[in-house]
């Protein structure tokens, strides 16, 4: 199984890498429409996110439009991105003052001390390598976000809701879950024209 998860996670990096920057904008531009309309992301104030890397669907243009007028952010929509340290992720509560530095991943990430519970976080949008109709999902590798949200095996119900995001190509057939793995509460996908 090991071998099959890492010829996947190969092919859908290529062709995650193979979209133009007008593609990936066009697709993160539908997932933002799409996300805008969907009712747990109205009722959400606490919401995390991710810094997109190799390719992955971006939600920066989302978070851009509640953190630079609050105006437009009638809610207060607070947005909160993973932060590595060591072996673990933890999220930090960002805003326009944050300040961001590049990790040994060499993924960006913001340098914050303003780090916030899972449970009180309403809503993670989660990167994702593959997933499944089932809402299994396949990350990188490393396992920070089961490992992050692992409370949830024995309390499913609990806060944050877990979304998905991805391109329509990522999704696969099923996923072979194993028991660590985090199942997605829902996933958003959007496909490119």
């Amino acid at each position: 199984m090991a071998t099959d998860l890492h010829a996947l996670r190969q092919a859908i990096k290529a062709k995650r890498a193979q979209l133009s920057p007008e593609q990936q904008n066009h697709a993160a531009q539908n997932l933002a429409i799409r996300i805008h309309q969907e009712k747990c992301f109205q009722q959400a104030q606490h919401i995390g996110v991710y810094y997109p890397f190799a390719g992955e669907i971006s939600l920066l243009n989302l978070v851009e439009q509640y953190r630079t007028q609050d105006a437009n952010n009638p809610a207060q929509k607070q947005f909160y991105f993973p932060l590595i340290t060591a072996e673990q992720m933890v999220f930090v509560r960002v805003n326009a003052d944050s300040q961001w530095q590049t990790n040994r991943f060499g993924i960006l990430e913001p340098r914050s001390n303003e780090v916030v519970s899972a449970k009180d976080l309403d809503l993670v949008f989660c990167p994702l390598v593959a997933f499944d109709h089932q809402h299994n999902r396949i990350g990188q590798g490393g396992g920070y976000y089961d490992r992050f949200f692992s409370y949830k095996t024995t309390e499913p119900q609990t806060k944050p809701k877990l979304i998905g995001v991805a391109y329509d190509f990522q999704a696969v057939d099923a996923i072979q879950s194993e028991p660590w793995d985090i199942p997605m509460d829902d996933i958003f996908s959007e496909g490119i024209d």
